[in-house]
């Protein structure tokens, strides 16, 4: 089981808390107890959810009302059983599942807009912002969404006519923005930590985001990687953010690590050679790690771990580009699969790929 959340802020009296049922998981009920401490670390408000998950939906949700909660950015430890009898403060170390942050609105929160001349038949907002180190995803279907005062805040927005704003936005009034690109498009956010971690939180993300979620991790040294996300349509599914939540929350949970800044770089994606070009490197570098493990299954099952769910989500990405791409285009180089135009260097490149694993 998972504990997903949809919206962390800047939230109103309520935020939602899921239940998420993976395939091998049990039909049954479970109990979470959610724990809410403040910025002095004091116990401001607990309580228990509990759900019974079964096969079809295997998301259930819990709305927590905490109207009672004065303005600020609160802790929320999620523990697996039930502690209200004996307190957040007994619950045992090694029972904590999740452990994510939750930013209620308050004075200072500024608006993000789209500009008067930008204006779509139906709007979608989707940002992601960091607010002292602290991670938040928040979605919206209006013209306007919410944003932290005088911090670096990564925005982007999306609208029916296939324009998008991309980028980074520090304001400390209400801030309107004109599109900047179009969709297909792919942002690189570069995320810097203050350890050496790197490669372990780029592995949690790929694992938890896993294939085709339209995110590619990708390590640049022990201290920095990318986050590549690409947009092929508008709006944004629910589900891929509680995806993405996951990722933050098991960044959060690596205790020694907190984010020391967040780049974005924002590139129009006309074809998709350079990604093509990046897979390939990472798949050198996996058969180039894989053979220096010889018989070592330790050394085998991490490298796979490493390098295969990034490998999954370039492939994922070149799909959904060459979907994109080639949907408006009249001619095909390569093979007609129910309607679709599938480049011939797309399907050399997972025959290759899948000999490659068979062969070991």
């Amino acid at each position: 089981m998972k504990i997903g959340v949809p919206s962390t802020g800047p939230l109103g009296d309520r935020f939602e808390v899921w239940t998420v049922r993976e395939p091998n998981d049990p039909q049954t009920t479970i109990t979470w107890t959610l724990c809410i401490f403040d910025s002095n670390n004091n116990n401001v408000f607990m309580d228990a959810i509990s759900h019974t998950v079964g096969t079809d939906p295997d998301i259930k949700s819990h709305i927590e009302d905490i109207t009672n909660l004065s303005d600020g950015v609160y802790r929320v430890n999620v523990y697996y059983g039930n502690y209200i009898t004996s307190g957040c403060d007994n619950a045992p170390a090694d029972q904590l599942k999740y452990m994510f942050y939750i930013h209620k609105l308050g004075t200072n929160i500024v608006t993000l807009g789209m500009d008067s001349s930008w204006f779509p038949d139906t709007d979608y907002i989707f940002t992601m912002y960091v607010l002292n180190g602290i991670p938040f995803y928040q979605s919206s279907s209006s013209r306007t969404v919410g944003i932290p005062a005088n911090v670096d805040v990564f925005v982007e927005v999306t609208g029916s006519d296939k324009n998008a704003y991309v980028g980074i936005v520090h304001a400390s009034s209400d801030v309107y923005v004109p599109p900047n690109t179009t969709i297909p498009f792919r942002a690189t956010l570069t995320i810097k930590l203050d350890k050496p971690y790197a490669q372990n939180v780029a592995a949690m993300y790929a694992n938890l985001l896993g294939f085709g979620r339209g995110v590619v991790v990708n390590v640049v040294d022990d201290y920095t990687f990318n986050l590549q996300i690409v947009k092929t349509e508008v709006g944004v599914i629910n589900f891929v953010v509680a995806l993405l939540i996951f990722g933050l929350v098991a960044l959060i949970v690596w205790g020694a690590v907190n984010i020391m800044s967040m780049v974005v770089q924002l590139e129009k994606i006309f074809t998709i050679d350079k990604i093509i070009d990046e897979r390939n490197q990472v798949e050198q570098q996996y058969l180039s790690e894989y053979n220096n493990c010889g018989t070592d299954q330790n050394c085998i099952n991490n490298v796979r771990n490493k390098y295969l769910p990034l490998i999954q989500a370039y492939d994922a990405e070149i799909g959904a580009l060459t979907v994109t791409l080639q949907s408006t285009s009249q001619q095909c180089n390569g093979f007609q699969i129910g309607g679709v135009c599938i480049p011939w260097w797309a399907i050399v490149i997972a025959v290759v790929f899948l000999v490659v694993l068979i062969a070991r």
